[in-house]
């Protein structure tokens, strides 16, 4: 396992490789992200360079009574990939907007001190995702690929939000390993979809308990701005996360554009990428239609990855990888309301996340909110 004291020793350097690290890795992971956001990033930074030329006139409401309910499933079938991280769900819920009292009156008063009218919004999630290796026909241990791992996870999350800020502190509980029955659950899909039976299970990551600890905070800029006469806007967010299932830091900026951009701060994601953790949108004061298409990034510091790091309380036989310090992710997007629905479809690519792989990941995510 890697400490950020190792990570950070050569960053000054001209590039970021540990010792020995395959600088193909690199290279591929460039060439696919450049690839695949090109054209992309360049509609997006006109956008961004012309947004201070008019103000829309939509307002992030504070008022939202209702409760949301989230379900995403996050899968890399959509570029016919079944390796890696290959397959993701969770539940989520987050409630409507109260006042601040208890667990986060107290995040306001110590750590959020917010400059204006802020309201509290109580938050929880399940989640379920699993990991394999490349070939799934070998019931041997494979060297040098991602383990069979899969966890699952129940997560509750206190939220402040104001109008342009939104904070989240988050525990997150539950297990990983065969008592997360990711065997059971890619076997069920496989027999249904007629895909490959996968034969390594036996070598899974073993049996351990969880808990994490997880402080996210995002940012609206661009407040009120147009461009061609639809709203945009730039959320930036960081997290810092603490525990054995997953530790490090990171940050994201998400440049958005359309007349839904005011619902919401972010789309529901599996933990790991930074705005990970539950989510919600406040519906069109008029009920009618919305929309708002998006493209942004987060690089994430990784001091430890339980799926690829050997456990803080024991060795395991099955991992044998060097899990990467610096994980990206690149992510394009297009979410549409209407009344109390939601439907946010997006397309992420992900840097090498262990230093024996050798190309950037992509997989699809398809969220489905409504509000009750």
């Amino acid at each position: 396992m890697w400490h950020f004291s190792h990570s950070f020793s050569g960053f000054g350097s001209c590039g970021m490789e540990r010792p020995g690290r395959d600088t193909n890795v690199a290279v591929s992971f460039w060439d696919g992200g450049v690839r695949f956001l090109t054209v992309i990033a360049r509609f997006f930074v006109v956008m961004a360079c012309a947004a201070c030329l008019g103000r829309a006139a939509a307002q992030p409401v504070l008022d939202d009574p209702d409760a949301t309910w989230a379900l995403l499933v996050e899968n890399d079938s959509i570029t016919r990939e079944d390796d890696n991280y290959t397959s993701g769900v969770n539940l989520g819920y987050v409630s409507g907007t109260k006042e601040l009292s208890g667990f986060s009156l107290f995040l306001a008063n110590n750590l959020v001190r917010p400059q204006g009218a802020a309201v509290a919004r109580r938050g929880l999630m399940l989640s379920h995702a699993f990991y394999t290796p490349d070939n799934l026909r070998i019931a041997a241990f494979q060297p040098g690929e991602h383990p069979y791992a899969a966890f699952f996870t129940a997560e509750t999350t206190w939220m402040v939000q104001q109008r342009h800020r939104i904070d989240r502190f988050s525990v997150e509980v539950g297990f990983v390993g065969d008592s997360a029955l990711g065997e059971d659950l890619q076997k069920l899909t496989h027999e249904i979809t007629r895909d490959v039976d996968p034969q390594g299970w036996d070598t899974q990551v073993d049996d351990e308990v969880l808990l994490n600890f997880h402080y996210n905070v995002q940012k609206r800029f661009l407040r009120e701005s147009e461009f061609l006469g639809v709203p945009v806007d730039l959320i930036v967010g960081g997290v810092a996360s603490a525990g054995n299932k997953y530790t490090g830091i990171g940050g994201s900026t998400t440049l958005r554009w359309g007349p839904g951009i005011d619902s919401s701060f972010a789309l529901p994601r599996i933990r790991t990428a930074v705005n990970g953790g539950p989510s919600f949108f406040t519906p069109r004061a008029d009920g009618g239609f919305g929309w708002y298409i998006f493209g942004g990034g987060d690089v994430r510091a990784v001091a430890h990855n339980i799926v690829l790091d050997d456990s803080f309380f024991r060795e395991d036989d099955f991992i044998d990888v060097q899990s990467s310090v610096w994980v990206a992710d690149f992510e394009v997007g297009a979410v549409v309301q209407r009344g109390k629905y939601q439907l946010a479809l997006s397309l992420v690519a992900r840097s090498p996340q262990f230093d024996e792989e050798n190309e950037t990941q992509t997989f699809g995510a398809v969220s489905l909110s409504r509000k009750f």
